[in-house]
């Protein structure tokens, strides 16, 4: 399935392993300096704004996006839509905004300090190692997603152009894979096969592409993720993996989306923390 923004822990490893491999980054160090020669116009406060921030959407970047509705100055920048995003003045660093382009911004430095593409980049230095062999950014044309409604009725069919390529844009969301690929992927964070230990703990402790969450049997760390298809059908996507201080690991991917069931309760991270706690009843 295209996991959505599940994405961001992909990209927030391939970061800290970036920054082990490249004295030019580091974590609070402004990022706009290592990519100028991408976009070389830069808004007030943009040059100010480091990686850390970027990790934690806290970095002030498409702040206008989370103005109200019919507010004259309220804009949203897409991925597509970086150098305009750069080129307007941060709001308020250290306030946090949820935005995808904080980790498209990342995808650009990745690509810049490494010399490869990003999804070169990630593929060789994060998912071979931990032994993820089919991930991709591109959908499967022989064996394609079904999605479905919150009727549980079938809204598209085999061959239907809903999946895309995101090569172009993959970081922030756009990879596609199973459930078992994002278990293994969480193992083998828990055990430090590309990551250090002190790296690890660094990413979770300052929740670097991953959230916090405090529960009746425990700490715990995810991610969760939404996609709709297109506007015109009511099916998509949601998923959430989770890493809990008991030793489990846990994912779940849904190939329905019903667009009343964003709660916590019922988000996939909501159900998987309720099956874990309730698994110790």
């Amino acid at each position: 399935m295209m996991i959505a923004s599940l994405s961001k822990p992909i990209t927030a490893v391939a970061v800290m392993v970036l920054i082990r491999e490249d004295p030019d980054v580091k974590l609070d160090k402004p990022f706009y300096p290592l990519i100028q020669n991408r976009f070389p116009t830069a808004g007030a406060g943009v040059d100010e704004v480091t990686v850390r921030q970027l990790l934690t959407h806290r970095g002030g970047l498409d702040w206008r996006c989370d103005l109200p509705d019919g507010d004259p100055n309220r804009r949203c920048r897409g991925c597509n839509e970086l150098a305009d995003l750069l080129a307007e003045d941060a709001g308020e660093v250290g306030t946090f905004f949820y935005s995808n382009t904080n980790f498209c911004l990342l995808r650009e430095l990745i690509e810049e300090q490494s010399g490869q593409s990003y999804v070169d980049y990630v593929t060789q230095k994060v998912l071979t190692p931990m032994g993820i062999t089919d991930m991709t950014c591109v959908p499967d044309s022989d064996n394609p997603v079904l999605y479905y409604g919150s009727g549980f009725t079938a809204s598209r069919t085999p061959g239907d152009p809903i999946e895309k390529d995101y090569r172009g844009v993959c970081s922030a969301y756009g990879w596609y894979g199973s459930a078992v690929d994002l278990a293994r992927f969480l193992a083998h964070l828990r055990f430090h096969t590309v990551l250090t230990k002190d790296e690890t703990d660094d990413m979770l402790d300052g929740q670097l592409g991953i959230r916090f969450g405090d529960g009746p049997r425990g700490d715990s760390y995810g991610h969760s993720g939404g996609w709709f298809p297109t506007e015109e059908l009511d099916s998509g996507f949601k998923g959430g993996m989770v890493r809990f201080s008991s030793g489990v690991d846990a994912v779940l991917l849904s190939n329905t989306r019903d667009p009343d069931d964003a709660s916590s309760e019922f988000s996939a991270l909501g159900v998987l923390r309720q099956a874990h706690d309730a698994a110790f009843q």
